[in-house]
């Protein structure tokens, strides 16, 4: 076989100039993919001739560079590449919404599978990574590898034999729509590192440009919805015997070595196939009997892809595990609206291989009995999954859908969980000691998941709840709750771009020492190191306060973090941004159910510390909290009363023309040039100086005041008018106490030939 092929780079000389090449079959209308050209602003074939009209391409992404490299991602984030034509520095995806948009590739690693070329020893089917993942609104339905195997423990060739394909590759140049065509499957063969797909050269011609371009298997999936499902990506081809050659990327192996490289970074691959069985379940609702599947014999088969349909099934929407019993995937298909989803109970095990579950009905499925992994998987949650037990068995569960998956009994195993959209909650007992990841989706840990070493959150991602994790590795948000909530972790590390969220509903939480109404929301942080290093600028604490009435100057609240160490935590988070949003009808922003706004007051929001005694129920702990304070409108003289005096100052001492020091010196001088109003430096007072030919005048000035002035007036008699001199200052030291907050200025002023004496003040009308 093969002899007489070649490696289609070492034959370019022999073809036609032309890539994708369908000869006199060629329609527009048909074989374009888009409409006004490739790759720029592409607008997708909407012709109903078009040989994928029904089926979503948001699957596949080109090269920025080399718009003729075209690559089938299995996850937002990985895609299929042949080894030999490499990957891609940035690749781009015509989403499902319309939009282009672009991600850099963080690497590719070859799997060793896939078509082996004369010379080499390794197959030519490579996975492809990028730096951070496309949104799922560009690619809403994950694309799966179509499994037609007879068994999961082994290879089987004859089912893809004859099996209709739609061929991807480019045009003829790399301004030209890309091309998809139609095409029985020749042969497949699996023979060591060799899993290889071929089909007719005649009419879909494939060149250099077309490789690793996706191969796919137009499917209707068990909802009877039009999908495509990936078989591989093209390769090489062979002239002499006008044979196209594609890696085939459903062999077992190849299945194995993605699952194990896609855990690493917490996603699963999704598996799909045609279903051998129907649930009957009028006459039994034990799963192992051959009644409920309304199949005759003496055995029930396991092993395959199961479709639990409500319409067909009759009352027998309550299914008892009865025996060990092994599904290799599971369908529930919508029942066109019904509330009424399957029940499933008893007290023995049910395993899931690799095709997981697929729920497309929008009621919820509650999986009561026991269930066992057998492989990594992806489920669909639809209108989503209740689970009671779930023994992981050192394999990745990745859950994607709206309608998350709730698990609210027992989690064990030495596997991870991932959640890739969708709200998800895990309220049981959490045993399992894999890692957790949150994609584009809120996890809500209403239990202890502490053995899970790490929840990575990425910039999607949102943990939330008042359970207990271990290390949060967070880029996206932590919003403890809902109400009240106290969120329990070790510590934040990797936390770049993070957003901290808490409901403010009363003064200070309930179980301080500081205790006022109940209602504030709370991270408490265990470790004696709670961050892992100082939050960027990037980095957002906000705060939805709900009192039932507009916060007031002064009014104080206690919440957010709370570390277990006493020491002061503000110079970690000091340099976030801090917003804050009021309830209220009408808000752009919802929080919790509620409608918020950004506060648009005049008033600051001062973030701070303070020292807090606080009982979590086992015992008390002597640490730190947050404190938020409402200050009046910043560069004002009553907003630095509340900076400048200590809490607890009587008022009478805050007055403007009060001296509360020995020295004597008012309010007004110590605000005016940066005082410590109870100890002021009178050598910091302004103070001239004899200079040739005049006077000088140095003062400190404050640089962010929007109520202070700063006059400079002249007389030759202290009993007569004082004259305001139009004198440009200069800088003298620009920040003479390391703070940033005073300059001191001098002005200079020349005597006259006709003047004697002559008496420089400063003054500050706008002060009262």
């Amino acid at each position: 076989m093969w002899k007489s092929w070649f490696p289609f780079w070492l034959g370019m000389g022999l073809l036609s100039v032309r890539a994708m090449d369908l000869g006199t079959d060629y329609d527009p209308a048909t074989h374009d993919v888009y409409a006004s050209g490739y790759p720029t602003a592409p607008v997708r074939n909407g012709d109903p001739a078009f040989t994928g009209a029904e089926r979503s391409l948001a699957a596949v992404g080109w090269s920025a560079a080399t718009a003729t490299k075209s690559f089938g991602f299995l996850t937002p984030e990985h895609y299929l590449l042949a080894r030999h034509f490499g990957g891609a520095a940035t690749v781009e995806v015509f989403g499902a919404d319309g939009l282009v948009r672009a991600r850099d590739q963080k690497g590719t690693e070859n799997l060793n599978l896939g078509v082996v070329f004369q010379g080499n020893t390794t197959g030519d089917l490579a996975l492809g990574t990028l730096e951070a993942p496309f949104p799922l609104s560009a690619m809403p339905r994950r694309v799966g590898i179509l499994d037609l195997h007879v068994s999961s423990d082994q290879n089987s060739e004859t089912p893809y034999e004859g099996v209709t394909i739609h061929v991807y590759g480019r045009g003829p140049d790399a301004v030209s729509s890309t091309r998809l065509a139609e095409i029985p499957v020749s042969t497949v063969d699996i023979s060591g590192n060799n899993h290889v797909l071929t089909y007719s050269r005649d009419p879909v011609k494939l060149q250099s440009g077309d490789s690793g371009s996706p191969t796919y298997v137009p499917w209707s999936n068990p909802n009877g919805d039009p999908e495509y499902a990936l078989v591989g990506n093209h390769a090489a081809i062979n002239e002499e015997a006008g044979i196209n050659f594609d890696n085939f990327a459903a062999g077992r192996e190849v299945m194995e070595a993605l699952r194990i490289r896609l855990a690493d970074e917490g996603r699963s691959l999704r598996l799909v196939g045609n279903p051998e069985l129907d649930w009957e379940g009028n006459t039994s609702t034990n799963v192992s009997s051959k009644q409920a599947w309304g199949v005759t014999g003496p055995a029930v088969p396991e092993d395959v892809y199961a479709r639990f349909d409500g319409a067909t099934a009759g009352n027998g929407r309550a299914v008892t595990i009865d025996a060990l019993f092994n599904l290799r995937g599971i369908s529930f298909v919508d029942t066109g609206g019904s509330s009424l989803g399957f029940a499933f109970t008893g007290g023995s095990v049910l395993e899931i291989g690799r095709g997981g579950i697929t729920n497309y009905d929008g009621s919820v499925q509650d999986i009561d009995a026991s269930v066992r992994l057998t492989d990594g998987q992806y489920w669909i949650s639809g209108g989503g999954l209740e689970v009671g037990a779930l023994d992981t068995n050192g394999y990745l569960l990745e859950i994607g859908g709206t309608g998350g998956a709730t698990f609210d009994g027992t989690v064990t195993g030495s596997g991870g969980l991932a959640f890739a959209e969708g709200v998800s909650v895990v309220s049981g007992a959490a045993g399992y000691t894999g890692d957790t990841w949150v994609h584009e989706a809120e996890l809500r840990v209403m239990a202890d998941l502490s053995a899970s070493p790490v929840v990575r959150v990425a910039e999607a991602g949102v943990v939330s709840g008042t359970g207990r994790v271990a290390e949060i590795r967070v880029a996206g948000a932590v919003s403890p709750g809902p109400s009240d909530g106290i969120l329990t972790a070790a510590r934040l590390t990797d936390a770049g771009g993070v957003e901290l969220r808490f409901g403010f509903q009363g003064a200070a939480p309930s179980g301080f020492s500081d205790a006022g109404a109940p209602g504030n929301d709370i991270l408490r942080l265990t470790d004696a190191t709670p961050f892992s290093a100082a939050l960027p600028a990037e980095a957002t604490l906000s705060f939805y306060v709900n009192t039932g009435s507009a916060p007031a100057e002064g009014d104080v609240f206690l919440g957010g973090v709370f570390t277990d160490v006493a020491d002061d935590f503000l110079p970690w988070v000091r340099e976030a941004e801090v917003r804050v949003y009021l309830a209220g009808a009408g808000g752009s922003v919802v929080f919790e159910g509620g409608t918020y706004s950004p506060y648009a007051g005049e008033g600051e929001w001062e973030l701070s510390t303070v020292s807090q005694t606080a009982d979590f129920g086992a015992g008390s702990v002597n640490g730190r909290l947050m404190r938020l304070r409402l200050l009046p409108p910043p560069g004002t003289y009553e907003n630095w009363t509340y900076t400048a005096f200590p809490e607890g100052t009587p008022e009478g001492d805050k007055a403007i023309d009060t001296a509360p020091n020995t020295e004597g010196i008012e309010n007004r001088y110590a605000y005016a040039y940066g005082l410590n109003p109870l100890n002021p430096d009178p050598a910091l007072l302004p103070y001239d100086v004899r200079i040739e030919g005049g006077l000088a005048l140095f003062y400190r000035m404050r640089t962010e005041v929007t109520d202070l002035d700063y006059v400079f007036e002249t007389t030759a008699d202290l009993t007569g008018t004082w004259t305001e001199e139009s004198v440009t200052p200069v800088v003298e030291d620009a920040d003479p106490d390391g703070t940033g907050e005073v300059r001191l200025m001098k002005i200079e002023r020349p005597l006259g030939p006709e003047e004697g004496l002559l008496f420089l003040r400063l003054r500050h009308p706008s002060l009262p």
